[in-house]
């Protein structure tokens, strides 16, 4: 998949969290849980420069054993976690580097997504495989509640089926 393709789904998950549609249903209950990043491999951090923002991938140790495509599906309890951050920026407005890369503020949202036994089923027709997704606040408050994460499954539906739906992992 080529940066922009992946840069244009990034964006699509930060307009679809941001910008939900009312009827939107997922899960009763929130399963999927406010992750402990300390406890997780980190898989990579992108800038995302017309935003002005980073986004660091990290991966339980069932995702993060995925080391090649073939080895997919993910294992069920696999857990991605996307960290946003803004950039720091100068009096001028400016993104603030140092040695090429953008200084980063404090995180802002936390997206997650884990893969279970029956999970995805209350997403109906935008069921993206075994998993539910939940947008999370620095403090564990959601931003995206289970229950209104409809859209976010509907957006990793873009990221097809033979990659078990997760837009880039590893590869």
């Amino acid at each position: 998949m080529s940066y922009r393709r992946f840069l244009l789904g990034a964006l699509a998950i930060a307009a679809l969290t941001a910008f939900q549609m009312p009827d939107a249903q997922g899960p009763a209950e929130d399963r999927v849980g406010f992750p402990d990043i300390a406890g997780l491999t980190r898989i990579r951090t992108t800038a995302i420069e017309r935003e002005a923002k980073t986004l660091t991938i990290y991966a339980n140790a069932p995702a993060a054993a995925v080391m090649e495509p073939g080895q997919r599906p993910y294992p069920h309890g696999s857990v991605f976690v996307a960290e946003w951050r803004e950039v720091l920026r100068d009096a001028a407005g400016a993104p603030l580097r140092e040695g090429g890369e953008y200084r980063t503020g404090p995180v802002f949202r936390i997206d997650v997504m884990r893969k279970g036994p029956g999970f995805g089923a209350a997403y109906g027709t935008s069921r993206s495989g075994d998993w539910e997704y939940v947008s999370y606040a620095p403090d564990g408050s959601a931003l995206t509640p289970a229950n209104r994460s409809a859209s976010c499954a509907a957006c990793h539906q873009n990221a097809a089926a033979e990659r078990d739906f997760v837009f880039r992992g590893r590869f």
